[in-house]
């Protein structure tokens, strides 16, 4: 009586002869390179928001979470740049308000919140007076940046998405030193 396949050990179904062994080491190796290369080419996701009537977006690997209907309460003596902060289940977030680095207009408030981010160690809250939802992009097509005079540092720009939504360097924009407040 034969044994059938299934009550076999695995071990004992795999090839033993070389040439099979080298036949399944390209396989492998080949397998191997096309997730390296679809991992490269693989597209992402960003939270979609205006400021004034510009696009941005936020890739989703920097948000952790979106705070609808929250408005920052103002903190005196602050740059225009910070929007106030939000309690955040007991924790005060610092909430920015990109219009100010973008040179935005003010627009309208509809569907308003708070996107809250990490990123460069930092965790920060993002005004965003209208959120329009999410979309998928592929970061390999994205289009460089426009020279803008109204943009206080292009390194915040990560690159442009079908040539009109702007997505943002979240690294580069939570790590410039230029946005911290020494409080020491």
């Amino acid at each position: 009586m034969s044994t059938s396949p299934i009550a076999q050990a695995p071990a004992s179904l795999l090839p033993v002869d070389a040439t099979a062994q080298r036949i399944l080491r390209q396989r492998a190796e080949l397998l191997a390179r096309r997730e390296e290369q679809g991992a490269e080419g693989e597209s992402r996701f960003y939270i979609r928001f205006l400021l004034g009537n510009e696009p941005f977006g936020v890739p989703y690997q920097f948000l952790e979470e979106i705070l609808p209907g929250a408005q920052p309460a103002r903190v005196p003596g602050v740059p225009p740049f910070i929007a106030g902060v939000v309690n955040r289940r007991g924790d005060l977030i610092t909430v920015l308000d990109l219009r100010h680095l973008f040179q935005a207009a003010p627009g309208e408030r509809r569907d308003a919140g708070v996107l809250v981010v990490t990123a460069a160690g930092v965790t920060a809250g993002i005004y965003a007076p209208h959120i329009e939802g999410n979309t998928r992009y592929d970061p390999q097509t994205l289009l460089p940046p426009p020279p803008a005079s109204g943009v206080s540092n292009p390194a915040h720009i990560a690159g442009v998405h079908e040539g009109r939504v702007t997505l943002l360097d979240m690294e580069a924009l939570l790590g410039d030193p230029a946005l911290r407040i020494d409080t020491g």
